[in-house]
């Protein structure tokens, strides 16, 4: 790919960049395992395993050189994706940063539990062995307009509420603008910092982790192969619009080029059945070879 002439203003990318979130969380699996720690305090978690999103691995530039892993490709990192584990299992965690007020998030919920499942298992493997699901958005707004500082979704019966479908998955919206609900101080602390990183006093802070983060994102934005792979992530999502756009514009020609063809046709066929008219054809022959009867003929005349 032949990247094209940008400027970035690296010092301005943020935690709450979907680029920078996905590699912070990925270079330090100690992280993410600190991060779930806090978004669910009733599970004992113990450690992570970063799951690829295709397979082929690419190499991106580590915060620290002692903790540099090998994830997934930079061309689709919207996401984290994880094997956790606490103490009594495991499951298949979707973790995303999300700035853009989007209605049809919901959506994009369904679809990534079913890939989740889809990956889950192996060849012949039985849908019984499905992990548990916890699809996890940090929202830079508030999708549902109630001020909570989080919003868990499970499926429930419409007509007994107090009958739990047990499909065992799990969706999460955070809120970094919330004011309302139970959440730890430590994670209100954390959406606070995500609500606006440029603002926050980290320096002030007691949570370690959220000193951690932003130390890994100041790394990133000087680290020449960090910027090289965010111009290529950049450069591959403006290739993807363009892709779009010219798609889009072919088959608008195409549907130009049908109702031109159309019209042409239509034209062609009104002055055979006016011709046949004229020289005195009976009525069944005309619509035969024209489909317009000798009504609809005269209404033109």
């Amino acid at each position: 790919m032949v990247l094209p002439k940008q400027n970035i203003d690296y010092q301005s990318i943020e935690i709450t960049n979907d680029y920078m979130f996905t590699t912070v969380l990925q270079q330090d699996p100690r992280k993410c395992v600190e991060l779930l720690r806090f978004m669910l305090p009733n599970k004992d978690i113990s450690h992570v395993k970063i799951k690829p999103l295709s397979s082929t691995d690419a190499l991106v530039p580590s915060a620290q050189p002692e903790v540099q892993k090998t994830i997934s490709p930079t061309f689709d990192k919207h996401a984290v994706r994880l094997d956790v584990f606490y103490s009594d299992g495991s499951a298949a965690f979707n973790v995303e940063m999300q700035t853009g007020n989007n209605p049809e998030l919901p959506k994009r919920k369904r679809f990534i539990g079913s890939m989740l499942d889809a990956h889950a298992l192996g060849k012949n493997e039985h849908y019984i062995h499905l992990k548990p699901n916890y699809i996890i958005f940090i929202c830079t707004f508030d999708l549902f307009k109630q001020n909570r500082y989080l919003y868990t979704f499970r499926n429930l019966c419409v007509e007994d509420n107090s009958l739990e479908l047990n499909d065992e998955e799990y969706s999460m919206f955070f809120n970094t603008k919330g004011t309302a609900g139970t959440l730890s101080p430590e994670m209100r602390e954390i959406l606070t910092y995500m609500n606006d990183p440029k603002l926050y006093p980290v320096n002030q802070t007691t949570i370690e982790l959220i000193k951690e983060i932003d130390e890994s994102v100041k790394w990133n934005r000087h680290d020449a192969r960090w910027r090289e792979s965010y111009m290529f992530y950049i450069a591959d999502q403006k290739d993807a619009e363009l892709r779009g756009e010219l798609r889009g514009e072919l088959r608008g020609e195409l549907r130009g080029e049908r109702r031109g063809e159309k019209k042409g046709m239509d034209k062609a066929r009104r002055e055979l059945a006016l011709a046949m008219k004229s020289d005195g054809e009976p009525e069944e022959k005309i619509k035969k070879y024209t489909g317009f009867t000798l009504q609809e003929i005269m209404s033109w005349e």
